[in-house]
């Protein structure tokens, strides 16, 4: 699961946006040469999201598999 929107923002470049809040990140702000910008950013997007969402984020039933017999 994604726990981010893409946007477009002005200066030609990305933006990733929280999916529980305001906070963006660019994708500019990210140092080429450590890699992939776009794959820094997304990382930085999740590790917020983990770090101030992940209660909303918890499943509160598990998952049943196709599968199981229970179904």
């Amino acid at each position: 699961m994604r726990n981010y929107v893409t946007l477009q923002s002005n200066n030609g470049g990305i933006k990733f946006k929280c999916a529980f809040c305001a906070h963006t990140i660019a994708i500019l702000d990210f140092d080429q040469t450590k890699g992939n910008r776009r794959t820094q950013a997304a990382a930085a997007i999740n590790q917020h999201t983990k770090e101030l969402h992940y209660a909303q984020l918890q499943i509160a039933a598990p998952i049943k598999r196709a599968s199981d017999p229970t179904l």
